[in-house]
């Protein structure tokens, strides 16, 4: 499983547990939008006998969209999960929280393509999934020999939690934050 930055990786670590065997790869600390594609595509030429997964946000994909072609030429098995919420959900988040709500990367200021319509163009297997009954009939395509990409809709989800509370703050500063007695008992140093 290849994660990509921003919300992406931030609900790769809230939520997904891997199996025995699996690896994730992500480029955390680096955050480059667009790289889980091309790290996906990578890990497929390092070992080929094994199922890549690729999650990608949809302001990732438009950074490397080209890379589709890449799939297509070496028929590359991939699943591209591209998590479509219409909106740079992290910048967006880092701006409500520092209250920059005008800036924000949604709505009437950004507008991701049809990433279906866009598979179609490379001559890819496409489907979308606009709801979260939709996932099982998707879990049971997983095994297609075949790239595929799999537009995941949802409305504008980017209040990532835990998160820091305040940016000038100590990362143990996180909200909602932990009851006083808890807190200070995970601390190994005094913060």
């Amino acid at each position: 499983v290849v994660s990509d930055t921003g919300g992406n990786v931030i609900m790769m670590g809230h939520c997904f547990r891997s199996k025995r065997g699996q690896r994730i790869f992500t480029s955390n600390g680096n955050t480059p939008m667009g790289f889980s594609l091309c790290g996906a595509i990578g890990a497929w030429f390092a070992d080929p006998s094994r199922p890549i997964i690729c999650i990608i946000g949809d302001g990732g994909m438009c950074m490397n969209s080209q890379e589709l072609q890449t799939v297509k030429r070496h028929n590359i098995p991939l699943k591209i999960f591209i998590i479509n919420n219409g909106i740079l959900g992290n910048t967006a988040s880092y701006q409500r929280v520092n209250g920059m709500l005008g800036v924000a990367c949604s709505g009437k200021d950004y507008a991701p393509p049809d990433f279906v319509r866009l598979a179609q163009a490379y001559g890819l297997s496409q489907f979308r999934v606009d709801s979260f009954e939709g996932m099982d009939d998707v879990i049971k395509m997983l095994p297609l020999i075949c790239p595929a990409v799999f537009d995941v809709v949802h409305q504008d989800f980017c209040q990532y939690e835990p998160r820091l509370s305040v940016w000038e703050g100590g990362i143990e500063e996180m909200y909602p934050p932990l009851p006083k007695e808890e807190f200070l008992s995970n601390m190994l140093i005094p913060p």
